[in-house]
C-alpha cells in the first residue's frame, strides 16, 4: 500500500514525501509540492507516486531520506 506524508517544511502546507514501507526511508516528489496537490491531480499523479514507492522500498534512490519516527 502506497504511503505518503507531509513534511513541516516548505510552506504551510509542508512538502509532500513518499515514505517507505517500514517508515524508514522517504523521498521528496518531483513536480508535487503537497499533499492537497496530489489529492486535487490524483489521476496525473498516482502513476508516478506508486513508481517512487516501488523504487524506494527496492533501495533504487540515492536521494531519500532517512525518518526519524
Amino acid at each position: 500500500m502506497l504511503k505518503v506524508a507531509s513534511l513541516k517544511a516548505g510552506g504551510r502546507d509542508g512538502t509532500l514525501v513518499v515514505v517507505s514501507r517500514d517508515l524508514q526511508r522517504a523521498v521528496r516528489v518531483p513536480d508535487v509540492q503537497t499533499l492537497q496537490e496530489a489529492l486535487d491531480h490524483w489521476k496525473d499523479v498516482s502513476s508516478v507516486l506508486r513508481l517512487l514507492y516501488h523504487q524506494l522500498n527496492q533501495g533504487l534512490l540515492n536521494d531519500s531520506i532517512s525518518l526519524n519516527l
